[in-house]
């Protein structure tokens, strides 16, 4: 009745791009930079059932399942 739990996640991830000065500098913009992040964006495992990153005693046990959450955003000075 014993599986492997080998797995692997992608936990966090933020990419970030700055705008060049030449094209922000137009605007009337000191600096501009767009980002997404994203949290718990997967979980790869071979098994069927269970999450493998909770531990499981035979208990009940009211843990949450990791909520997927992806952010955008704009930095911008003036």
């Amino acid at each position: 009745y014993l599986q492997p739990m080998d797995y692997v996640a992608l936990r966090n991830v933020t990419l970030n791009y700055r705008v060049p000065q030449s094209f922000s500098n137009q605007y009337g913009i000191a600096d501009l930079s767009v980002f997404v992040s994203a949290d718990n964006l997967f979980v790869w495992n071979e098994n069927t059932g269970m999450d493998p990153q909770h531990s499981f005693t035979g208990q009940t046990n009211h843990g949450y399942i990791p909520v997927r959450t992806i952010t955008f955003g704009l930095n911008l000075q003036f």
